[in-house]
C-alpha cells in the first residue's frame, strides 16, 4: 500500500471524485492545486499551491517525507 497519493486535477469533476474515494478509504493525499485558487478542500488533505509546468513547483509537490508514494494525474482540464 502507498503511504501517500498525489493529485493534480483535484478541482475538476473527476479529480474530485477521486479525492472523494481516496479519503472514503483511508488514505493520505496530498493535491496540487494553482495558486490562485480558492477551493476548499477536506482538513484531511494536503494542499500544495503551484504550478504544474513551474519546475520548482514539481520539485517541492513530489518532497515527501516517506518516499513511497502514487502519482493520480490526468490532464483531463486540458481537453
Amino acid at each position: 500500500m502507498y503511504k501517500k497519493y498525489l493529485l493534480t486535477g483535484a478541482t475538476t469533476q473527476l479529480g474530485k471524485h477521486i479525492l472523494s474515494l481516496l479519503l472514503e478509504n483511508g488514505h493520505s493525499v496530498r493535491v496540487l492545486v494553482h495558486p490562485d485558487d480558492e477551493t476548499v478542500f477536506d482538513e484531511r488533505v494536503e494542499v500544495f499551491r503551484g504550478q504544474s509546468f513551474d519546475k520548482e513547483s514539481m520539485k517541492k509537490f513530489f518532497e515527501l517525507e516517506e518516499p513511497e508514494f502514487f502519482l493520480a494525474f490526468f490532464a483531463a482540464s486540458l481537453l
